[in-house]
């Protein structure tokens, strides 16, 4: 009984030192943390430093893995700047004297319904020219590793592709003041299907293996927005365009010695600040598509991503695992340390106001504009959520005048989310004003 006693004596002494061990920095903070329902039933990370000089703070589970979600689209951001120089290359092309020659450059804003300006396609229509167009294969599959199978009908979810069109997307869209429902792109087919039930909110859908869509409603609400993928193929791009350009496209391959040539779409900052204002999933993806394409000359999401950790993370390359552009990937596995000195090389790299600019503001702006209000905005920074994850990194203004650099990742929980945003949002109130 004694040694029995002794034992477990033992082991109280030496749980309650790794306890002490896993969390540095503040004891006021750290009290704060160890308190909150964040570390309560649920795998917690913290990691936060000074932005100026990389202080650190508090570490908490800070060098743990954790899945990241969409604050993965951080990385994907830092690496896109670094590869795309002003803006996003949308075609490659040459002509003869009767044909326009093109090829797909990855591009996700080609004809996408919230980019209005198209130079690209103002530049093929007033060709006055025959559109010859030219596939070009990707290394890629449609969806990333470790996707699910069964979000192929969602927004969240487009297929990747070469040459993205309408961002890969149907679009249905109605708002409260028209008559007329807009269908973008016209062509596809489109059923609309009147149900007598009138539990069921108004949904579009898609059958798994073609390009059938479906409308179900009780009743036509007064406002509509829905956007559900496509099954992209050489076929559909090459009709796609046929009917919005209105003139001849056919399949051709450029000829030799013809002079080559690119147009862009956008200026790159308007399409990373859609990546993390909305989270966009697709132009995550294509934005790595679009990275490899131009280092390497192919459309190698996997042979891009292991590039980019070997040339800009060396010390961390074989310390995470980055699968894909968007973090819908649950094979992701990065630390809340990582992140932190991530978004301090971002800090170091870039002026102010282009980070203010391009990531979202809490109480605002995107996945935030619910969240964090404040008479000023104190927090700029990219959220990463699915069941059982949600995740904060950014920046934190402090009253005192402090930048902080945040890492907060939470892995595990079964309870609303909700309720482990509330905790995160108490916790970085009392980092703005106490530092």
């Amino acid at each position: 009984m004694r040694n029995h006693f002794l034992l477990l004596l033992l082991l109280f002494s030496f749980a309650g030192c790794v306890s002490q061990k896993t969390i540095t920095g503040s004891k006021k903070l750290s009290r704060e943390v160890l308190s909150s329902d964040l570390n309560k039933n649920q795998f917690l990370g913290i990691k936060i430093i000074q932005a100026q000089n990389g202080e650190s703070i508090l570490e908490y589970n800070s060098g743990k893995y954790f899945t990241p979600a969409s604050v993965t689209k951080i990385l994907t951001f830092y690496v896109a700047d670094q590869i795309i120089r002003d803006s996003i290359p949308t075609l490659i092309y040459c002509h003869t004297d009767d044909t326009l020659y093109i090829r797909g450059l990855g591009d996700p804003t080609f004809l996408h319904p919230d980019f209005g300006t198209q130079n690209a396609f103002d530049f093929l229509q007033l060709s006055g020219k025959v559109i010859a167009l030219e596939s070009s294969e990707m290394e890629d599959e449609k969806y990333g590793p470790g996707w699910a199978w069964d979000d192929y009908p969602y927004y969240f979810q487009p297929e990747k592709s070469s040459f993205p069109i309408y961002g890969n997307c149907l679009w249905i869209g109605k708002d409260s003041m028209e008559n007329e429902i807009r269908i973008i792109p016209k062509s596809l087919d489109l059923t609309w299907n009147q149900s007598i039930d009138y539990l069921k909110k108004p949904k579009a859908s898609r059958i798994q293996n073609a390009n059938h869509f479906e409308y179900l409603f009780s009743e036509l609400p007064i406002e509509i927005d829905e956007t559900v993928p496509f099954i992209v193929s050489d076929s559909l791009m090459l009709d796609l365009l046929k009917d919005t350009l209105n003139n001849e496209v056919v399949n051709g391959y450029f000829p030799m010695l013809c002079s080559q040539n690119i147009i862009c779409n956008y200026p790159k900052d308007s399409v990373f600040k859609k990546l993390l204002v909305d989270s966009d999933n697709f132009i995550a993806e294509q934005l790595i598509l679009s990275s490899s394409h131009q280092t390497f000359g192919l459309f190698d999401s996997e042979k891009m991503m292991d590039f980019a950790l070997e040339e800009y993370f060396p010390v961390w390359q074989n310390k995470i695992k980055w699968r894909d552009g968007s973090g819908l990937s649950r094979y992701n596995m990065a630390t809340p340390e990582f992140y932190a000195l991530l978004l301090k090389k971002i800090y170091d790299e870039n002026d102010w106001t282009r980070i203010t600019d391009l990531f979202p503001d809490g109480g605002s702006e995107g996945t935030l504009k619910n969240f964090l209000f404040n008479d000023r905005p104190f927090v700029i920074a990219k959220s990463g959520s699915m069941t059982g994850v949600y995740n904060l990194c950014g920046y934190l203004l402090t009253d005192s005048g402090n930048t902080l650099i945040f890492s907060i990742m939470n892995n595990n929980f079964n309870k609303p989310v909700r309720e482990v945003k509330r905790e995160v949002e108490k916790l970085l109130f009392y980092l703005k004003s106490e530092y």
